[in-house]
């Protein structure tokens, strides 16, 4: 079956009617509205916008994720230009380490990430890392410590 050509002067006149539609419903048109002024079905209108929305969704996400990788990679590098003194004892450097370390663990979530794990025979809550961390969050887990502690019985 042949392929169609990108640059057929047909394709380059459906591909600039779906901009146009897209374009439009970011200006706040309704299907009807765009359809009217593109001559694209309401229906295929609707599976354009759906598509761009998906697509943008698609590169957020991945420039996001670029992001997220280029800052840990600087994290990494200043970390690692301060480790060794760090190691020696030198306060600045254990200051500063500290510091990249709650700043790679706060872009990663990691303070949020508790996952229900038995201890001792105790089920430790869950915390959904969405969720914001409360002051009853804080007692429900120092509770939960005291029982695996045996400080206090539940």
């Amino acid at each position: 079956m042949a392929r169609k050509s990108r640059t057929a002067p047909k394709t380059i006149a459906s591909e600039e009617k779906k901009r146009l539609a897209v374009r439009l419903r970011q200006a706040g048109k309704s299907y009807r509205e765009i359809e009217d002024a593109t001559g694209i079905s309401k229906s295929q209108c609707h599976r354009l916008v759906d598509a761009a929305l998906k697509d943008l969704r698609k590169e957020i996400a991945g420039d996001a994720e670029t992001l997220l990788a280029l800052e840990l990679a600087r994290l990494d590098e200043l970390q690692a230009a301060i480790y060794a003194r760090g190691l020696q004892g030198d306060p600045v450097a254990i200051d500063k380490i500290l510091k990249i370390m709650d700043r790679r663990a706060k872009l990663l979530n990691l303070d949020k990430q508790v996952n229900r794990v038995e201890i001792s025979g105790v089920s430790m809550p869950e915390f959904n890392p969405a969720d914001e961390w409360t002051d009853e969050d804080e007692k429900a887990l120092d509770a939960e410590f005291k029982v695996i502690e045996g400080e206090s019985t539940k």
